[in-house]
């Protein structure tokens, strides 16, 4: 039986004989990501500061909201993590 499966080995050595370095690549965009990471957060320190009475006056609604949304987000993803646990366990 010949074994169809390639390699994680074979298929770099191949890339790299055709001239094409995807680390380069990803280099290059992910260094101009970091340079103009700052760009990214221009809109929404803007929207604060133009809601920022609002903001101001519901301060508490606001914090309630995060508090509860970070509990939540724990909450279920320990759930799916117990779910998936006990399928993986019951693989084996």
């Amino acid at each position: 039986m010949t074994e169809t499966r390639v390699r994680t080995e074979d298929l770099r050595v191949a890339i790299e004989h055709a001239g094409y370095y995807p680390g380069l690549v990803i280099d290059a965009v992910a260094s101009a990501l970091t340079q103009h990471l700052g760009l990214l957060f221009v809109p929404a320190a803007v929207g604060v500061v133009l809601f920022l009475p609002q903001l101001r006056a519901h301060a508490s609604a606001v914090a309630l909201a995060l508090v509860g949304s970070v509990v939540l987000t724990i909450a279920v993803s320990g759930l799916v993590l117990k779910l998936l646990g006990k399928e993986r366990s019951g693989d084996a």
